[in-house]
C-alpha cells in the first residue's frame, strides 16, 4: 500500500517553445550553431506542431533532418512523404509513424544493425563492443579501405545515436558508448519489423506460440515453456539465451545444438544459468561456422579449455569470463582468426611458442603472468609484442623487474588503445 507520501507525477507534453528548442537543438546541431534559418522558420514549427509536444517524436523526426540538406524544397519533399499519415491524423503524426519513417529513411546496411537490438530483452542495455562483434560475425559490417571492421561498426553505432534511434546509457573514459539501449516505442516497431521480415523470433514467457517458418535468429529469454526442445532451423545464424538464474540448461538443449542449428555464425549465452555436466559438449566442434562464443557466467566444472574448441577455425571472439576457466591448450593457436579473446586470470604459457601466430588478436583480456618462475614470465611478455594488431591489453601479476621487457613489448603494438596492468609490487 502507498504511503501518503507517494505522489504520482504526471508527464505533460513540452510546450511549443520548449519543443522548438529541442527540435532545433537536434535539426541543426551542425548547422547554424543550432538555430533554425529564416527560410526554414515556418515548415519547422509546422512539423513540431505536428509532434504535440512528444520528446521522442520531436528528437526522431529532427534527427533525420539534420542528415538531409537544409533547403524547403528538401524539406518539404520530407514532409510529403508523411502526408498521407498527416491526412489520417491531421493533427497527430503518430510517434510510431515517425520512428518507421526514420527506419525506413536508413541507408540498408544500417537497417539490420538497427533490428538487432531487438534480439535483446526489453529494457536490456547492451554492452557495445558486444553488440558491435556480433555485427561483424553477422556480416553487418562492410570493409572499408584503411578501417578494422570494428572502427566501421562504431561509426554504424554512432550514426545510428545520432540520428536519435540509439540512446546512450554510459559512456567509456573516452566518450564513446559504452552501453546502449532502446526506447521502448521505438522496440516495438523494431519486433514488428523483425516479425515481417522474419529477422529474429522470440521465446519467451510472453510469447508462448510456437515459433515457425524460417528462424533466423532465435532468441531464448525461458526454459520453461518447453518450445526449445522442438524448435529446430537449418536456417539459423545465430542463438541468443537470455534465461533466468533459476532456469537450468538441459543437456539435451546443450547437446542437440550442433544438429539443430549447425550453421551457427553466433552462439550467445549470458546470464547466472547452469550447465550441465562438462564445460561444453564435444560435438561443439561440428560449429564450423561459428564466429561469435559468449558463455560468460556459465558455471563451468573445469579450468582448462577442451581442446576440440579449438577446431573452430573461423572463431573471432571468445567470451569465457566468469566460467572459472583460465588454461588454455596449445592447439588454441590453430584459431587465426581470433580477435577478441576475454577471461580471467588467462594462462598462456602453453602457448608461448606459436603466440605470435595470433596475428588478428585486438583484445586480449586478462592474461596472468606465471609467478613461480621469472623466466617464465618474462618469455611470454616477450612473445606478446609479436601480436602487433592488439587494441586492448590487460594483464595481472607483473613483476617490477619484468618492466624493461614489458616496455619493449608494448613498444611494438602500435596500435594499442587500452592498457591495464595489475602489478604485484610497488
Amino acid at each position: 500500500m502507498k504511503s501518503s507520501s507517494d505522489k504520482v507525477h504526471k508527464l505533460k507534453p513540452l510546450t511549443q517553445e520548449e519543443s522548438m528548442q529541442l527540435f532545433c537543438k537536434k535539426a541543426f546541431r551542425y548547422h547554424n550553431n543550432g538555430h533554425c534559418p529564416e527560410d526554414l522558420k515556418k515548415i519547422s514549427s509546422d512539423f513540431v506542431e505536428k509532434c504535440k509536444g512528444l520528446p521522442l517524436a520531436i528528437v526522431a523526426i529532427g534527427s533525420l533532418l539534420s542528415g538531409k540538406e537544409k533547403t524547403p524544397f528538401e524539406w518539404e519533399k520530407i514532409r510529403r512523404s508523411l502526408s498521407s499519415e498527416m491526412n489520417k491524423s491531421p493533427h497527430l503524426i503518430g510517434i510510431t509513424k515517425i520512428l518507421g519513417f526514420s527506419y525506413d529513411d536508413l541507408p540498408y546496411y544500417l537497417k539490420s544493425c538497427l533490428l538487432y537490438f531487438g534480439v535483446y530483452p526489453e529494457d536490456y542495455e547492451v554492452n557495445s563492443k558486444r553488440l558491435i562483434w556480433q555485427w561483424i560475425a553477422e556480416g553487418f559490417v562492410k570493409e572499408e579501405e584503411g578501417k578494422t571492421l570494428e572502427d566501421t561498426a562504431q561509426q554504424y553505432l554512432s550514426e545510428l545515436i545520432s540520428r536519435g534511434l540509439v540512446q546512450v546509457s554510459s559512456f567509456t573514459f573516452d566518450g564513446k558508448a559504452k552501453s546502449c539501449r532502446v526506447h521502448d516505442l521505438l522496440r516495438d516497431m523494431i519486433l514488428r519489423k523483425s516479425k515481417d521480415l522474419s529477422f529474429c523470433k522470440h521465446i519467451s514467457k510472453e510469447d508462448e506460440s510456437m515459433p515457425s517458418g524460417m528462424i533466423r535468429r532465435l532468441s531464448v529469454e525461458t526454459f520453461s515453456n518447453g518450445l526449445t526442445g522442438s524448435t529446430k532451423s537449418l536456417h539459423t545464424r545465430s542463438l541468443h539465451v537470455f534465461a533466468q538464474k533459476e532456469e537450468e540448461l538441459t543437456n539435451n538443449f546443450v547437446q542437440e545444438i550442433p544438429t539443430k542449428y549447425r550453421l551457427l555464425k553466433i552462439l550467445d549465452f549470458e546470464g547466472d544459468l547452469t550447465l550441465p555436466g562438462i564445460f561444453v559438449p564435444e560435438n561443439w566442434e561440428n560449429l564450423a561456422h561459428l564466429k561469435y562464443l559468449n558463455i560468460r557466467h556459465l558455471a563451468m566444472k573445469t579450468e582448462q579449455l577442451p581442446k576440440y574448441i579449438c577446431n573452430l577455425r573461423n572463431l573471432e571472439t571468445l567470451d569465457i569470463r566468469e566460467t572459472n576457466v583460465s588454461k588454455l591448450p596449445k592447439e588454441f593457436c590453430k584459431l587465426k582468426k581470433l580477435r577478441h579473446l576475454l577471461g580471467d586470470n588467462l594462462d598462456l604459457f602453453q602457448l608461448k611458442n606459436g603466440l605470435g601466430g595470433l596475428t588478428s588478436l585486438q583484445t586480449l583480456c586478462d592474461v596472468s603472468i606465471p609467478v613461480d618462475d621469472n623466466d617464465n614470465g618474462v618469455e611470454l611478455i616477450r612473445k606478446l609484442g609479436k601480436l602487433k594488431q592488439l587494441r586492448n591489453l590487460s594483464l595481472n601479476g607483473v613483476k617490477e623487474e619484468q618492466g624493461s621487457i614489458l616496455c619493449f613489448s608494448l613498444n611494438e603494438m602500435t596500435n594499442l588503445e587500452k592498457l591495464n596492468i595489475w602489478s604485484e609490487d610497488e
